[in-house]
């Protein structure tokens, strides 16, 4: 939790590489440097959209999901062409959702699911609802989402993916549920 066993592989593979400790030290404190500069915007934007006029929905799912070409990426741009203010459940920060996490479940062992579950109560009252991106042989997604499922009160759906899924059924739950939020908005 404190990087040092980050910080050590990196020296050790830094000084294999002819560097002196001096100097991966240096690159090692800019490149932490520079990531907290990074994920301090990504924070600030995140919680930013929060604010939009737009319907919000709160994106649950492991970064390797939201952000993989053909599991989430399809799904975000989606959602954008559908003019959706999507919300990121890993751009909050983590020392926050891990504590908000208890509010939903207190046994909570994995750290991307407290992160995921504490984003749903960090951002619960200004979203309109969920989309919960579960990798189907993921054992933690699969007790974890569904357990939260069962308690929060808002709208959400659970789209569980594999290889084999095609995109168009996907596409078709994903409009039904921007359907609905909007409709539920509108009346």
């Amino acid at each position: 939790s404190k990087g040092s066993t980050l910080k050590k592989g990196l020296l050790s593979i830094g000084t294999k590489l002819g560097k002196k400790k001096k100097e991966v030290l240096k690159a090692y404190k800019h490149a932490i440097n520079k990531y907290k500069e990074k994920r301090k915007r990504e924070i600030t934007i995140n919680i930013n959209k929060l604010k939009s006029p737009k319907t919000k929905i709160l994106l649950v799912s492991h970064p390797y999901n939201t952000y993989d070409d053909l599991i989430g990426k399809e799904i975000i741009k989606y959602l954008e062409k559908n003019d959706v203010e999507i919300i990121f459940s890993d751009k909050f920060d983590e020392k926050i959702t891990n504590k908000l996490s208890t509010e939903l479940s207190k046994d909570l062992y994995f750290k991307y699911s407290k992160d995921n579950i504490g984003s749903i109560v960090y951002s619960k009252d200004k979203i309109d609802g969920v989309i919960f991106l579960s990798a189907f042989p993921c054992g933690p997604d699969s007790l974890v989402n569904e357990l939260v499922m069962r308690k929060i009160k808002m709208p959400h759906i659970n789209l569980v993916l594999d290889d084999t899924s095609s995109f168009t059924g996907t596409e078709t739950r994903l409009e039904s549920f921007i359907d609905m939020l909007r409709g539920m908005n509108n009346d």
